[in-house]
């Protein structure tokens, strides 16, 4: 549904069915959806039933409806437990995280929006890691201060610990290059465990990422952390920190994170319904870096 927001008041349009006859798997880090301010699109990726393959649509919202391009697949080659989308604003590219099924890990795509034909080119896909990847807890979001893309993802080769990665990419050749993978917080290693949920979003008051995830070996409750600084392609992360209940469901993930700061999150006890904490972080870092420092003027003295 596309929906119309005034004050504290949405107004829905009517129910769009996306993806035709192709059934979606369920489960969370199964969908995405990102915006293209460049051709004025919206990218919708998503995971068949049967995880197989993932596929993407073009689509072109007209006051409170939405009309999509043909479906186009992305990745039919032992893909299917993940998708995840972002968009590059300073190179005006689609940037697509797959977690792929067994050993074939985790992959992006770096793509072109036709906004013409509602259609995406896509350049060679670049393999993050080549061990098992829990589908649960894949995101990214981009960088807009760093001009980079923040992915999330846990890899089995690690003991199951959610870990950070930040990308470059090269608009020219519709390629990514990656720096090197960290854990996604400091403290007890098993707070790190996440299994079954996991989102980042871009803080834009620290113009740093903010995660949150379920840590299944710590009893399911919700943990978040932050990025404190970055350094080229490599951040430093903040503590993982304890923000709430048991979580809901661990086939689903339970945790979201709305413009950086609120974590949505579904707790298992008290309610079933959705509860929300806002989250501030205690120390902002000036992003000051050989990338984006020039220098200081001796006019200024």
């Amino acid at each position: 549904k596309v929906g119309s927001l005034s004050g504290n008041t949405i107004t829905l349009g009517t129910e769009i069915n996306v993806t035709g006859t192709t059934q979606v798997a369920w489960e969370t880090a199964k969908t995405s959806l990102a915006f293209d301010p460049d051709t004025g699109k919206i990218i919708f990726t998503y995971v068949n039933s049967s995880k197989t393959t993932s596929y993407c649509k073009v689509g072109t919202v007209s006051g409170l409806n939405v009309t999509f391009g043909a479906e186009a697949t992305i990745d039919a080659s032992g893909t299917g437990t993940g998708a995840a989308v972002t968009y590059d604003t300073q190179n005006n590219k689609v940037v697509f995280a797959s977690a792929r099924t067994g050993s074939n890990g985790l992959r992006v795509y770096v793509g072109t929006v036709n906004g013409g034909a509602n259609t995406i080119s896509w350049g060679t896909p670049v393999d993050v890691v080549t061990s098992t990847v829990t589908p649960h807890t894949l995101d990214i979001c981009y960088m807009t201060e760093q001009q980079k893309v923040f992915l999330i993802f846990v890899n089995t080769a690690v003991n199951d610990r959610l870990r950070a990665v930040i990308g470059t990419v090269n608009g020219g050749a519709n390629s990514i290059s990656f720096g090197t993978a960290v854990d996604a917080g400091t403290g007890t290693v098993a707070n790190l465990d996440a299994l079954s949920g996991a989102s980042v979003e871009y803080d834009t008051f620290s113009s740093l990422p903010v995660l949150a995830w379920e840590a299944t070996t710590s009893s399911q409750y919700g943990f978040m952390s932050y990025v404190k600084s970055i350094s080229g392609t490599v951040p430093t992360m903040g503590p993982a920190t304890y923000f709430g209940d048991q979580m809901q469901s661990a086939s689903v993930c339970p945790v979201n994170l709305v413009s950086g700061s609120k974590i949505i999150y579904s707790p298992i006890n008290g309610t079933s319904q959705p509860k929300y904490v806002t989250v501030t972080t205690a120390v902002v870092t000036t992003n000051v870096t050989s990338e984006n420092y020039i220098g200081v003027s001796d006019g200024n003295y």
